[in-house]
C-alpha cells in the first residue's frame, strides 16, 4: 500500500467505528512514499472513532513477511499495533501514541506495539529513520509475550520524537513499562553494539524495562 494523498502536511485518515481487517497475507504499508515525506511520518490513522478492544493494525497468523513503516498510529482503544500468531514483520518508522507533532501524548488505550507467539520480528533499526517513536500510550510500549528471535533497536521509548522529553508524564495510570519481554520469550536483542542500535528507553511511568515469567530466558539488553 503506498501512499498519495492531496496537499500538504499530515493527513489523517479517521478509521471508522469498525476498525480495520486483520492482516492475514504479506503486505507493505509504506507511509514513507506519502510526498513529502523526509523524516517525519505524514499519514495518521485515528482510531478515535472506534468501539472498545479494537487494535490498530493486526497482522495475523498467515502474515509472515509485513512490513509497517512511516505512520502515526494513535487513540485506538486497544493497541497501536498488534502481532498475533505471525512473525518476520518489520516495523519502522512509526510514531505510535503520539500526535502528528511527535510531542504529546495521543494514547492508544493498550500497548504501542504488542507481539503475542511470534517470532522473527524488527521493531526499528540502525538508521534513524527506521527507529520508532513508541511513547504515551496507557500500557506498555512495546510488549513480547511468548516471542523468540526477535529484535527491537534503534526506538525512542516514552519520549517525544527528539528522545529528550518525557512525554508519558503523569496523564495515565497504567502499566506503563518502556519495554516487556515475558511469559516464555527467548532469543530476543534490545539494543546492539552499535550507536544506531540503542534504544533511549526513559520517562515511563513503571519500569523501563522489565523482564518477567518463568521460560522467559537467553534474552539481551545491551547498549541502551
Amino acid at each position: 500500500i503506498a501512499f498519495g494523498i492531496a496537499g500538504s502536511g499530515v493527513q489523517t485518515i479517521n478509521v471508522g467505528a469498525a476498525g480495520l481487517p486483520n492482516i492475514t497475507q504479506a503486505l507493505i504499508i509504506d507511509g514513507w512514499t506519502q510526498p513529502g515525506y523526509t523524516t517525519t511520518p505524514l499519514i495518521e490513522l485515528n482510531g478515535g472513532n472506534l468501539g472498545t478492544s479494537i487494535n490498530g493494525l493486526s497482522l495475523r497468523a498467515g502474515s509472515d513477511g509485513s512490513t509497517v513503516r512511516g505512520l502515526v498510529i494513535n487513540r485506538f482503544d486497544a493497541s497501536g499495533i498488534y502481532l498475533n500468531g505471525s512473525g518476520n514483520h518489520t516495523i519502522q518508522g512509526n510514531w505510535i501514541g503520539l500526535d502528528a507533532t511527535g510531542t504529546l501524548a495521543s494514547a492508544n488505550l493498550r500497548k504501542g506495539v504488542l507481539a503475542l507467539n511470534s517470532s522473527g520480528n524488527l521493531i526499528g533499526g540502525t538508521n534513524r529513520a527506521q527507529g520508532n517513536v513508541v511513547s504515551g500510550n496507557a500500557e506498555q510500549g512495546i510488549h513480547f509475550v511468548d516471542v523468540d528471535d526477535s529484535t527491537i533497536s534503534g526506538n525512542h521509548v516514552g519520549t517525544d520524537k527528539t528522545g529528550t522529553v518525557d512525554v508519558n508524564g503523569t496523564t495515565f495510570n497504567g502499566l506503563q513499562s518502556g519495554l516487556a519481554i515475558t511469559a516464555g520469550s527467548s532469543g530476543n536483542l534490545v539494543g546492539g553494539t552499535t550507536a544506531g542500535a540503542r534504544n533511549i528507553i526513559s520517562g515511563n511511568n513503571h519500569y523501563g524495562f522489565e523482564l518477567d515469567d518463568a521460560g522467559t530466558r537467553n534474552n539481551r539488553v545491551q547498549g541502551n
